[in-house]
C-alpha cells in the first residue's frame, strides 16, 4: 500500500514576507535566524551602514577596520547625509522598514544591485531591470542571495517525507503483525 501526499513548493521569496515575527539580528547579521552576515558593502544593524573601504577591510559587524583606506565619496552631500543618519540612529531604536526600503526612516528603497528585506538581496541583470522590492523581472533572479532562506523549506520537507515515512512504516508493521496473527489463529484451529 502505498500513498502519496501533496508537499507545497514553498518559495524563499514567499518565506521573507511571511516571517513577520523577526526577532532583532546583532550587528552584521540578518536573515531566518540571524545566519546570515551582511553582504559587502553593507554592515551593523540589520545591514543598514555602508563600507566606504575595499571589502577586505570591511567588517560586517563594526564596518571599516581603523587605518584602512578609504573609498573616494560619490558626492559630499552622501557623507553628509550618512552622517546625520549615523546620528538619528544612535539617538533612537529603528523599526524593521518594510522589503525594499533602508534608513533611519524606512525612506530610501535599496541601492542598486541590492534589494528585498533588509536590502540583503542582490540583482544579478542591469540596473534598469531591478526593482528595490522584487529584484530582477527574471523569476530565475529572485531569491539569488537568500541562501538562508532555503534552509526553513528544506527543514519543511524533511518533516513532512518523515511523517510520511513513519506512517508508512506504522501501517506496513499494522498490516503485517494483524496477518501473522490471522494465519496462527487459523493454523491452530486446523
Amino acid at each position: 500500500m502505498f500513498m502519496f501526499f501533496f508537499v507545497p513548493v514553498v518559495s524563499c521569496c514567499l518565506l521573507d514576507f511571511q516571517d513577520k515575527h523577526r526577532r532583532e539580528c546583532h550587528n552584521g547579521f540578518f536573515g531566518f535566524n540571524c545566519t546570515l552576515q551582511c553582504r559587502y558593502p553593507s554592515y551593523g544593524s540589520a545591514c543598514q551602514d555602508e563600507c566606504n573601504c575595499k571589502e577586505t577591510f570591511c567588517n560586517p559587524m563594526t564596518g571599516c577596520k581603523d587605518g584602512s583606506p578609504t573609498l573616494p565619496p560619490k558626492s559630499t552631500s552622501t557623507i553628509i547625509e550618512k552622517i546625520s543618519v549615523t546620528r538619528i540612529m544612535t539617538l533612537k531604536t529603528t523599526a524593521a522598514c518594510s522589503v525594499g526600503f533602508f534608513g533611519s526612516s524606512c525612506e530610501k528603497p535599496c541601492r542598486y544591485p541590492s534589494f528585498g528585506l533588509h536590502c540583503q538581496s542582490e540583482c544579478i541583470c542591469s540596473e534598469e531591470k531591478c526593482d528595490h522590492v522584487v529584484g530582477c523581472n527574471e523569476t530565475s533572479t529572485l531569491c539569488n542571495s537568500e541562501e538562508g532562506h532555503k534552509l526553513p523549506a528544506l527543514m519543511y520537507s524533511t518533516v513532512v517525507l518523515s511523517v510520511w515515512a513513519i506512517l508508512q512504516i506504522s501501517i506496513y508493521l499494522y498490516l503485517a503483525l494483524h496477518s501473522s496473527s490471522a494465519i496462527q489463529f487459523n493454523i491452530s484451529y486446523t
